[in-house]
């Protein structure tokens, strides 16, 4: 596979960091990846710092892809919080993936950094898991 993923436990959530190339296949091996590190480390909520290269994909590709990456996540992760960190990104495709996203009942928001990402999910891990900390 095209992409290289690492991440790191932090308190109530897993920081899971993605680079590589942006292709269909990649973004939906990484995030069935992502899927089944959150169920293996018993982590409801997910900070996904991605920074792919090359070209965007498209709107139908982006529906499809969202579509099928969710289809069983909602039971096991309940917050999601994304950041583009690639200097091409596009704000206008990952709110559409979002709205796709939030449309299947999974909890996913987009931040342009990852001091916003990490605050909300903290509010939301206070919020739901009070004694997470």
């Amino acid at each position: 596979m095209a992409y290289q993923l690492s991440f790191e436990r932090q308190a109530g959530y897993l920081h899971v960091r993605i680079t590589g190339d942006n292709t269909f296949e990649s973004i939906l091996a990484y995030l069935r990846e992502v899927h089944s590190l959150c169920v293996r480390e018993q982590s409801a909520c997910v900070l996904i710092e991605e920074n792919l290269t090359g070209k965007r994909l498209s709107i139908t590709e982006l529906f499809s892809l969202v579509t099928r990456a969710t289809e069983n996540v909602s039971a096991d992760v309940q917050y999601i919080a994304f950041v583009d960190a690639s200097p091409a990104r596009d704000p206008s495709r990952i709110t559409f993936a979002e709205t796709v996203a939030v449309n299947r009942g999974v909890n996913m928001r987009q931040f342009h950094g990852v001091a916003d990402a990490r605050a909300w999910l903290q509010a939301k891990i206070s919020a739901t898991f009070p004694a997470v900390r």
